[in-house]
């Protein structure tokens, strides 16, 4: 949903005790801020889970990739760990229409 209002958002505070999690954070935020996304303290807060999920992601996805099909993150398996974490970016982006199933429901609710 386009907000004609949206403005650029800071991220929450321990995101910055991290490079890697601050660049997310200025990538996603650009990207949602771009598309007219983002309004606020909410969207900040949204924003540094979906950073916090995709750091997790990729570091159990270098675990796998490195260790192979038997690595584990603590007591699960990489593989597993990163299908939970999917799950939940999906849940997350599908709050800012960015997975395909809800960018195709907010085509046919425009049209």
């Amino acid at each position: 949903i386009l907000q004609e209002n949206a403005k650029m958002v800071e991220p929450e505070s321990y995101i910055n005790n991290s490079s890697t999690k601050a660049q997310l954070f200025k990538r996603f935020s650009e990207l949602l801020h771009n598309e007219g996304l983002t309004s606020g303290e909410v969207d900040s807060l949204y924003i540094s889970q979906i950073v916090d999920l995709y750091d997790a992601y990729t570091q159990a996805a270098d675990v796998y990739n490195t260790e192979g099909v038997a690595a584990k993150v603590g007591p699960k398996l990489a593989i597993n760990l990163m299908m939970e974490l999917q799950k939940e970016l999906r849940i997350l982006l599908g709050e800012y229409a960015l997975t395909p199933s809800t960018r195709a429901t907010k085509s046919r609710n425009t049209t």
